[in-house]
């Protein structure tokens, strides 16, 4: 998809995951919806103790 900013013309790209189907079916305003779920989840990097005015924080 080609977008403008201020007159600097440029590409977006999605980032594309790997789905699979799921036997989940879901209804939206009549419309029938097929449920796909990632075929990895996605991990979250631990969080580090955090300090506040010299007392740490859980």
């Amino acid at each position: 998809m080609s977008l403008h900013y201020r007159g600097v013309e440029y590409d977006h790209v999605s980032p594309s995951m790997e789905t699979t189907g799921t036997a989940i079916v879901g209804h939206y305003r009549g419309a029938t919806l097929k449920i796909r779920q990632p075929r990895t989840s996605v991990g979250h990097a631990p969080t580090p103790p955090l300090k506040y005015r010299g007392a740490w924080v859980r």
